[in-house]
């Protein structure tokens, strides 16, 4: 498997990160690269990501993430204004369950039932 590296996750996210309008695109590399590859899908044939994959990977970077872009609500089918709000309450919803998840294992590891 060919590793993906920044110049190609970079060359994907031009092509594909137009109507989000990030404010760096070298910080949106930086986010996929360290949490949000999981997304990215290879394609052995081809040689390149995946379009589908690097779609699903810089929706949910702006969901969680909404200030790295000008229009984190563009990929969402509503309109930018809701989908920007509904990007923040998704990334502290997000959080939150993230937060309950790491207080239960906490709590499960130390023998203590919530």
């Amino acid at each position: 498997m060919k590793r993906i590296n920044d110049s190609t996750i970079e060359a994907a996210v031009l092509k594909q990160a137009e109507k989000l309008e990030p404010y760096s695109i070298r910080q949106i590399v930086l986010a996929l690269t360290a949490d949000y590859a999981y997304f990215l899908e290879f394609d052995e044939v081809t040689e390149e990501l995946e379009p589908e994959s690097v779609q699903r990977a810089l929706k949910k970077l702006a969901q969680n993430e909404p200030y790295l872009f000008k229009s984190p609500g563009a990929l969402n089918d509503k309109g930018s204004g809701e989908g920007e709000a509904q990007g923040r309450s998704a990334a502290n919803k997000a959080l939150t369950t993230k937060q309950e998840t790491l207080v239960s294992e906490a709590l499960s590891i130390l023998g203590i039932k919530k």
